[in-house]
């Protein structure tokens, strides 16, 4: 089976790492997204669009 490489974390900032931990608790509480023990997974991308932060 071919995994993809793995990519290491990508830095954010406190600010950044707020959207980010906020975001995915609204995810989880609205059952969007679930807890994940896999040995992949894809980076977190933070732009900021009309001067909100988006993934």
């Amino acid at each position: 089976m071919n995994l993809p490489a793995p990519q290491p974390l990508r830095p954010a900032n406190p600010a950044k790492r707020a959207v980010i931990e906020a975001a995915i608790a609204d995810y989880l509480d609205m059952d969007v997204i679930e807890p994940s023990r896999s040995p992949t997974a894809a980076a977190i991308v933070i732009v900021k669009q009309n001067g909100k932060n988006r993934f």
